[in-house]
């Protein structure tokens, strides 16, 4: 049973889910919405007419309803996203739940740390602290260059830049594992030396100066990040946790419906709308 809290308009938002919020719109756009919510328990509707506003929750296991009512509302303009609760942006909660169906459809394992060339060590492809390569990667610039050359690096501030970067909707994910997070911020390597260690360059700004370091290229930034995996996996214990060292999703959540998945990679790209 959901927890109802108050919420804007003097009306209720269920917590915990996924609620979305279709304001009445003359198009078969919303004739296709309205259906479509309606077939789910949580469905509530409020007012009449042109003032018709109607809400529906989901929850994160239910992956595949949640990408098919993003479909079908596509073309509507007045509609709003709330995860547990929290309002964000529908292109946040749009993004959100897609990249989750693409995890429990896919199953890979470098799913969260890796997208296109970019790799990020925090177990979230939205942490915007990429590793790999030169766009996002202000983070590993934070700190001090030592007189022998090392680079010591600002753990306290990367810190903070993570978790603020993060938690923009994305800590709501169920793959998110904050215990994580903290144990990679806390393995990661407090001083690097390029001169000692060829795994690792300096970062230079355009006068020449050293303004950081950063994995020589994207397979050692690979390597880098399986290495501190390791390192966490274990830590945590190797039986509580997956190979990458994250926590693993219950067997429950990892199965989705046959049915229809052929007919959804032929719009996966209009998902984010």
């Amino acid at each position: 049973m959901f927890e109802e809290t108050e919420a804007t308009h003097d009306e209720l938002i269920p917590t915990p889910g996924i609620t979305l919020e279709f304001s009445y719109a003359a198009t078969p756009a919303f004739a296709r919405t309205l259906e479509r919510a309606r077939q789910h328990p949580s469905f509530r509707e409020f007012g009449a007419g042109t003032d018709l506003r109607v809400r529906v929750t989901y929850q994160f296991d239910e992956a595949d309803a949640i990408q098919e009512i993003k479909r079908v509302s596509w073309d509507l303009h007045h509609k709003r996203a709330f995860i547990h609760h929290q309002e964000v942006t529908w292109a946040q909660m749009a993004q959100l739940t897609h990249c989750y169906w693409e995890l429990i459809a896919r199953r890979k394992r470098d799913h969260c740390f890796f997208d296109a060339n970019f790799w990020n060590i925090f177990g979230c492809r939205y942490a915007l602290a990429n590793f790999s390569d030169r766009i996002n990667n202000e983070w590993l610039t934070f700190g001090e260059l030592t007189p022998d050359g090392a680079w010591t690096f600002d753990k306290a501030r990367i810190a903070q830049a993570v978790h603020a970067n993060l938690h923009q909707g994305f800590h709501h994910c169920p793959a998110f594992d904050p215990e994580f997070v903290a144990l990679m911020l806390e393995l990661f390597p407090a001083k690097v030396d390029p001169q000692q260690d060829s795994r690792w360059r300096y970062l230079h700004d355009r006068q020449g100066k050293v303004i950081g370091v950063a994995p020589k290229d994207v397979g050692t930034a690979k390597n880098l990040l399986y290495e501190l995996q390791t390192k966490v996996r274990q830590q945590r214990g190797p039986e509580k946790v997956a190979a990458t060292g994250k926590l693993p999703l219950p067997a429950a959540r990892l199965c989705l419906p046959a049915s229809g998945m052929e007919k959804k990679k032929s719009w996966l790209r209009r998902l984010l709308g």
